[in-house]
């Protein structure tokens, strides 16, 4: 993401830019540390079209296309999934983070950074479980042919396909409430910013237009969020302060 940034005034809207590794990436929480496996990962920076800056519900969307992307490379690999949209920035397979998303301003407009786990079989000391790669979803032989550069090549150009397409889906909502992790469920809500204020359990119901996650208190009282960190009601997916690489 420094990099498109700096790059951000001299490339067309468009650009992506990629890295094979990286050991100072950064998220939402203070303190997490986003690594990643030399040539394993998809680290990118989308230098965003300027109508993005007005999308509602941004971030989210993002994860919707990516999460189109990563359905349609499986199934090149000859296998099925289904990646869930944690609000507001996460891929997940079940309760495990695939990837996530990290959009931040730039003089020149717009920054879009997503990373997503392809041929990784196994994670750093300390990583917490909740990390899962393409490849360990894949396994067999689809594992190990994850594991090549230019599996993750391709993982980007299906992600750059649908999300030139972004700003085309009109029912988004419906699509993204589809795959909402943990609609339905009773979660831990911390409110505010990530690591930091309240803390109760609530029902995630769905989304609002302009992306605010609407979830119902367990007294009743409907709660409207616009910044929030969702765990399962046991527990966060990653409680440690090493988060794998998204």
């Amino acid at each position: 993401m420094d990099e498109a940034r700096r790059r951000a005034s001299s490339c067309p809207p468009g650009t992506l830019v990629m890295a094979d590794w990286q050991s100072a990436g950064r998220g939402r929480t203070k303190g997490r540390q986003w690594l990643g496996e030399r040539g394993r990962a998809l680290l990118a920076t989308l230098i965003a079209p300027p109508s993005w800056k007005t999308v509602p519900a941004l971030t989210i969307r993002v994860g919707l296309a990516l999460a189109l992307a990563c359905e349609e490379f499986a199934r090149g690999f000859g296998f099925e999934m289904t990646v869930e949209l944690k609000w507001p920035n996460d891929l997940m397979v079940g309760d495990r983070k695939l990837g996530g998303i990290l959009c931040e301003s730039a003089s020149d407009g717009l920054l879009v950074g997503f990373g997503i786990n392809v041929g990784q079989r196994e994670f750093p000391e300390g990583v917490p479980c909740g990390a899962v790669s393409l490849a360990l979803l894949a396994g067999g032989g689809a594992a190990e042919a994850m594991r090549a550069t230019r599996a993750r090549d391709d993982l980007a150009s299906a992600s750059m396909a649908q999300l030139a397409r972004l700003e085309e889906e009109k029912d988004w909502r419906t699509a993204v409430e589809s795959r909402l992790w943990m609609r339905g469920r009773t979660a831990r809500v911390s409110i505010g910013a990530p690591d930091d204020g309240e803390s109760l359990q609530a029902r995630i119901l769905g989304l609002a237009d302009d992306g605010a996650l609407l979830a119902e208190a367990l007294d009743g009282s409907p709660l409207r969020l616009y910044s929030a960190e969702l765990a399962t009601a046991a527990g966060r997916v990653d409680p440690s302060g090493v988060d794998q690489l998204s």
